[in-house]
């Protein structure tokens, strides 16, 4: 499999109004590096928040599909379609479709913590589209106990949310112990440490240590591709063969405690041709 491992100390570092906002970014955009590596149709990923509260002023936005995560506390949005400020509490999820243009402000009030992330539903069509956007409440979203393991959805089925981009994103609770995270062959996985310590059963560090993930980490998981199989869109490691003809791949972890993921799983290939592929492919010439 190929993996990425992206510890909280090294993510790319910002702020917003004269530090009043800070964020790491376990991906940022394509000038700042560090952080995780570009996959499928994510394109940028941060995580904000504020002490005392601060604000994000007004500024533009095109194309992309930019979702804000509530993880803690209250947020408030204003966009120049409504022309009023909106609040977003914990566990509520807005959706910007930014498509031909949209202009909007941030408030992350005292205490509050947010991601904000970016996919690609593919850019040049849906830059031909009048932006749109929702806001999700926590109650909206289904929740499911799965062999002892809590289960919030809040993209995938079940889930009211509507986007282009094919993503689905989870949030999982563990009591602890040891557990298990199936992935199929043609999908490719970020997890973020929200709470407690991950200790990989089966990941090693270059020096023969078991890989831990603590809180904040950010941890990137594509299984290889079955024999005579390859990935569109993948770097070499993860186009190797294996021996197992398993149309899934199995993670295994283990938690000394109470411990929380928050997962976004897509297709290696999107099925449209993605912005990223546009740089990427400008780098190596």
């Amino acid at each position: 499999m190929a993996m990425f491992i992206a510890p909280y100390a090294n993510q790319v570092s910002g702020e917003f109004d004269g530090g009043k906002i800070l964020e790491k970014k376990p991906l940022g955009f394509p000038q700042e590096g560090g952080g995780i590596p570009y996959i499928s149709s994510l394109f940028y990923w941060a995580c904000a928040w504020s002490d005392e509260g601060g604000l994000i002023a007004e500024h533009p936005h095109q194309a992309f599909e930019i979702i804000s995560f509530v993880l803690d506390g209250e947020i408030e949005h204003y966009d120049n379609q409504l022309g009023d400020w909106q609040k977003l509490k914990a566990g509520d999820v807005q959706i910007i479709r930014s498509g031909s243009g949209i202009s909007h402000a941030e408030r992350l009030n005292a205490g509050s913590r947010m991601f904000q992330i970016w996919f690609d539903p593919y850019v040049d069509r849906a830059i031909t589209q009048p932006a749109t956007y929702n806001d999700y409440r926590a109650e909206q979203f289904p929740v499911e106990t799965i062999n002892g393991v809590e289960q919030t959805t809040l993209i995938g089925p079940g889930s009211p949310f509507e986007m282009q981009s094919p993503v689905e994103v989870f949030r999982r609770k563990y009591s602890g112990g040891s557990l298990e995270i199936d992935l199929d062959v043609g999908q490719v996985m970020a997890m973020y440490a929200l709470e407690g310590n991950f200790e990989f059963q089966d990941v090693q560090t270059p020096d023969g240590q078991k890989a831990m993930l603590g809180k904040g980490d950010t941890f990137v998981w594509q299984p290889e591709p079955a024999p005579g199989e390859t990935v569109s869109g993948s770097d070499q490691d993860s186009q190797r063969s294996t021996e197992s003809n398993e149309p899934t791949q199995t993670l295994r972890l283990n938690s000394a405690g109470p411990a929380e993921l928050f997962i976004v799983q897509m297709p290696v290939d999107p099925g449209y041709p993605l912005y990223t592929s546009r740089f990427q492919a400008a780098s190596v010439r």
